[in-house]
């Protein structure tokens, strides 16, 4: 007779492990185990991610990684892929590799060779006693269904047994069930920052602020305004490529998101009148754990077309209709749910030509920054086991 010990956190809402593993063993030989992704409650037929393992027995043979195939459909069989070695009780745990929370553990007793087959002729109270040492009091059999105390009183009607009694195992004796642990992700942001999720993203901005061109120090120019002020209107429409999940020390824990970007910006003060550009970027998300709220610094470089007026005559225009641009912000991500999210921030947009109109035109350039605001939706289904 056999059966499932399900041990398990909080709700099924979250994405979680499950392993499935003999409860008891031999030392040395292999033996089989399955895990399944878990999603709302349902396996999770998308995950093509990886797992590892780790064991509490420092001897064990367990496979290090393995990634999930969309063959799998959410759940694998390790058939005697693994060996523990170390007689006793042993843990075995299987991974998200890379959101450790996301595991399942199973307890797992580990007998020698000789102890396997019970030819010491160990007695059903024996036998329970060995179950309950290894399962902190958890009883597994008819003789323990009511737990240590039946036992007890078993163990009080039960002969004592010797390694010399060849009576033969007990033959009421159950074999030791099946266990599977499930611990449920604890950090809602595992399911929001994640490796390959895709977004879609519009920014848009009001930009009248002029400044100097900060980076002047390092061509050895003065820091100064041109009496041509500007005001861009960017509307950015953006890819947004998470490329790995949240991870990293305090403060400092967070992800990266890469960003290729399609933009229009309108002028409404200045010579020109548009802007069209297509820029790449790079951000740097500041994610605390449970929080809705997640700080961040980006950078984008890109190159674009402008409807130049320096040519025409007008001062302090830009010299050439072909330009560089570079971004830098800094704001909040506020997030709703894993699929949509708004941010707000302040952003430095910069554009000019590299003095690739020089002589003939001078290169002044734009310098402006102010008030920055987006959307992100996720694209494609919402699951955190997608890819990691």
């Amino acid at each position: 007779m056999t059966g499932l010990l399900s041990l398990s956190c909080g709700t099924s809402s979250h994405a979680m492990l499950e392993l499935s593993a003999p409860a008891t063993v031999v030392a040395g030989v292999p033996f089989t185990v399955t895990v399944t992704a878990i999603y709302n409650g349902q396996r999770d037929t998308m995950i093509n991610g990886p797992v590892h393992f780790t064991s509490s027995d420092p001897d064990a043979a367990i496979p290090t990684l393995y990634v999930f195939t969309a063959a799998d459909a959410g759940s694998h069989t390790f058939t005697n892929a693994l060996t523990l070695m170390t007689p006793g009780s042993q843990t075995l745990t299987v991974s998200d590799y890379d959101a450790t929370p996301i595991a399942g553990t199973a307890n797992i007793l580990v007998t020698s060779s000789s102890a396997a087959s019970n030819d010491q002729g160990l007695s059903k109270c024996d036998l329970s006693k060995l179950r309950n040492a290894a399962f902190g009091g958890f009883a597994f059999d008819d003789a323990c269904a009511h737990g240590p105390h039946a036992c007890a009183a078993d163990c009080a009607d039960d002969p004592p047994t010797t390694a010399d009694n060849n009576s033969g195992p007990e033959p009421n004796a159950r074999p030791l069930v099946k266990s599977s642990s499930r611990i449920e992700l604890t950090d809602l942001n595992r399911d929001i920052y994640y490796r390959n999720k895709l977004e879609f993203s519009l920014e848009g901005g009001w930009l009248p602020l002029n400044v100097p061109f900060p980076f002047d120090v390092f061509e050895g120019d003065p820091y100064n305004l041109y009496p041509l002020r500007y005001t861009l209107v960017p509307i950015i429409g953006s890819l947004r490529w998470h490329v790995d999940g949240a991870s990293g020390p305090l403060i400092l824990r967070g992800n990266w998101d890469v960003t290729f970007s399609g933009s229009a910006t309108a002028i409404p003060k200045g010579a020109e009148t548009h802007y069209f550009s297509y820029d790449m970027g790079i951000r740097r998300n500041f994610v605390p754990r449970n929080s809705r709220v997640a700080p961040y610094f980006d950078i984008r470089l890109g190159l674009g077309i402008i409807n130049a007026k320096g040519p025409l005559g007008v001062y302090y225009a830009q010299g050439q209709n072909f330009t560089f641009t570079c971004n830098m912000g800094s704001g909040v991500r506020y997030n709703f749910n894993p699929r949509y999210a708004i941010s707000a921030g302040l952003n430095w947009m910069h554009i000019s030509n590299a003095n690739l109109s020089s002589p003939q035109y001078s290169n002044y350039g734009i310098n402006v920054y102010g008030p920055m605001f987006g959307l992100d939706v996720q694209l494609g289904r919402h699951s955190r086991h997608g890819v990691y």
